[in-house]
């Protein structure tokens, strides 16, 4: 008689899910469009296009955008499409150190195509002025008194403000994950909002890289010779403040008894027949 075996995910005693190729697939295309949807925006909406910068239509298209994409691809991969994101689910053990790492790449290089397509699709002076949308502290922010610390925080609170939205519906037991996209997109808009007029609110790693790498623009300074500010306010600092929402979750969930698997940390898992 023959028999047949089901890896059905981990059982309550592990939380760590195996990510399929379609995950990675997911995680990539998503980056790409995210970053392409903000970099067109920021771009027409900018001295070049329209002669000033609207931050509502900036912060309503960080919104829209992020909202479609998770309710798209997040049953592929979670909908991270943010290295920072990913962070704090490996502090909370929802992905392996080695998905994370693979998602933070796939993660990287679909903000790097996605600030190419969008050179591409410009052509024009509008991405030597804009630089693609690529992320940069304003004049403000950089001739007060707290210079780079100032970004650091606008940045760095930003993402606690989406990590803890993600984490509250797609993590913590009782969330509610039917309104995860509207809620962690609406999270990532209002995050845009505060941020934007005082560093330009990439509050993501893998979106402030795309750009900025191709478009030759560091910190609102061509080359490299600036990278220094580029790397504590756009990589540092949402890095930082993701594993300080992760750790605050811990404590406020305290007990072990009171976790749980849920459907999101068993995602792409293969079955064996």
């Amino acid at each position: 008689m023959a028999s047949s075996a089901r890896i059905t995910g981990p059982s309550k005693a592990e939380s760590v899910p195996t990510r399929g190729l379609s995950a990675y697939v997911a995680e990539l295309v998503g980056t790409l469009l995210l970053v392409f949807a903000i970099g067109a925006a920021a771009s027409a909406n900018s001295e070049v296009g329209l002669g000033f910068t609207d931050f509502v239509t900036i912060g309503l298209v960080h919104a829209f955008a992020l909202t479609v994409l998770i309710a798209t691809f997040g049953r592929f991969s979670g909908g991270h499409f943010n290295p920072a994101v990913t962070v704090a689910l490996l502090i909370l053990k929802k992905i392996s150190p080695a998905n994370a790492i693979g998602y933070i790449v796939v993660q990287i290089i679909g903000g790097l195509l996605g600030a190419l397509v969008l050179w591409l699709a410009l052509a024009s002076d509008i991405q030597n002025v804009a630089h693609l949308g690529a992320a940069a502290p304003t004049s403000e922010l950089i001739a007060g008194k707290t210079g780079i610390w100032g970004g650091l925080i606008f940045e760095g609170l930003g993402v606690f403000l989406l990590v803890g939205a993600v984490i509250a519906t797609a993590v913590a037991p009782g969330g509610d994950r039917r309104f995860a996209p509207i809620v962690i997109g609406t999270a990532l808009g209002v995050a845009n909002l505060i941020a934007a007029p005082f560093t330009g609110g990439a509050l993501n790693p893998a979106r402030a890289l795309g750009p900025a790498i191709v478009g030759n623009s560091y910190a609102g300074h061509a080359g490299t010779t600036h990278i220094g500010p580029f790397l504590v306010i756009y990589i540092a600092a949402p890095l930082i403040f993701a594993i300080l929402a992760a750790v605050l979750y811990n404590v406020l969930l305290g007990d072990d008894r009171h976790r749980e698997i849920r459907e999101i940390d068993t995602l792409n898992e293969e079955t064996v027949a």
